[in-house]
This record gives structure tokens, sequence and C-alpha cells, in this order.
């Protein structure tokens, strides 16, 4: 079946979760930050193989996407 990926801000939700898990019979394993970044670059690269590029991007393009994403990351 499928994974669900959780992230876990402090120690008493992680036992919490972890009890959970193991009373319903579930596998948990963890994941370090990197792990995490390599997983989500492999499934940006899967997407985009389903998608055939039909014109160029131009590296203004590019980089108005990039500081859209940067601007809003730090408006958090």
């Amino acid at each position: 079946m499928g994974n669900i990926v959780v992230t876990i801000k402090n120690k008493a939700d992680r036992e919490l979760l972890e009890a959970l898990a193991k009373r319903l019979g579930l596998q948990i394993f963890e994941l370090s930050e990197q792990e995490m970044r390599l997983l989500a670059r492999r499934r940006m690269v899967e997407t985009v193989e389903q998608f055939p590029i039909s014109e160029d991007i131009s590296d203004e393009e590019i980089q108005a996407e990039a500081d859209a994403v940067r601007a809003a990351r730090h408006a958090r």
C-alpha cells in the first residue's frame, strides 16, 4: 500500500505516534532531513517525466518562479 510522511516537532508527539502505530500494527521508520530531500527530488523527477515539455522555459521564467517560492517561504 502507500506511505505517509509525518514531520514531528516534539518528543511527546513522536512518542504518541509511535505508540499509535505500534497498536495499529503499522511499520514505522525514521528519515533524516537529507533522506527526505532525496525522496522529494526523486518524486519531482518522476512527475516531470510524466509530462512532456512542449515549449522551452526561459531563464527569466525560472528565476521569477524561484523568486516567488523564496518570497512565499520567507513570508511565513
